[in-house]
């Protein structure tokens, strides 16, 4: 089978994205209902992480059709990660957050582009090395 490089140099099956396709809708759902607010809590930190980290994965694998059906949802749960103060996040929470919130942007900028960003860019925190 050939493979395909990504621009992160790794090899991938060119037909890997469709096999995950048929899954991508409960996936995404239960990454998505992990970084509800409510659920962002210190025993469950690791698997937010974890669920912005897939999030952004699956945004990278898959076409901008696929990923604008839950873009604007990601944003809803991204943003408050993004904008809360930094010493209320873990920092690796925040890191995949704004990696998965890039990689969203890259593939659905269509439907990312539109959304007021105002009312929660503003709020975004440098980070401190």
């Amino acid at each position: 089978m050939e493979k395909s490089s990504t621009h992160d140099g790794n090899t991938t099956s060119p037909s890997m994205t469709a096999y995950l396709l048929p899954y991508l809708s409960p996936l995404v759902e239960a990454a998505l209902a992990t970084l509800h607010p409510d659920h962002i809590t210190p025993d469950a930190v690791d698997a937010c992480i974890n669920a912005a980290w897939s999030l952004g994965v699956v945004s990278k694998a898959c076409a901008g059709p696929d990923v604008a059906q839950f873009a604007l949802v990601a944003l809803e749960r991204l943003a408050p990660i993004l904008t809360a103060p930094m010493a209320t996040v873990p920092r690796g929470l925040v890191q995949n957050a704004a990696v998965c919130l890039g990689r969203l942007a890259f593939s659905t900028p269509e439907t990312l582009a539109p959304t007021p960003t105002s009312t929660w860019a503003a709020g975004v925190q440098p980070s401190e090395a």
